[in-house]
């Protein structure tokens, strides 16, 4: 689970960050769900999961707004 919602998205972000800083220019997009903002009853891994993406997407952009780069999750 974290592989695919997480750690998928911490190698694009880490491997697309240097082209996008140099031409001061990017967007990064992720599929959350309700469950980003929410928990759920047996359904543990999926949820940390979202909430990992949604604090990744946050962290981007606060840490590279500065350099026209934008981050944001949609639900």
């Amino acid at each position: 689970m974290f592989s695919i919602n997480i750690k998928s998205h911490f190698l694009l972000a880490k491997a697309f960050l240097p082209s996008m800083k140099e031409s001061a220019f990017g967007r990064f997009i992720t599929a959350a769900s309700v469950q980003s903002l929410l928990g759920a009853s047996g359904s543990s891994a999926y949820v940390a999961s979202k909430h990992a993406a949604l604090g990744l997407m946050k962290t981007l952009a606060a840490e590279y707004g500065q350099f026209g780069i934008t981050a944001k999750s949609e639900r």
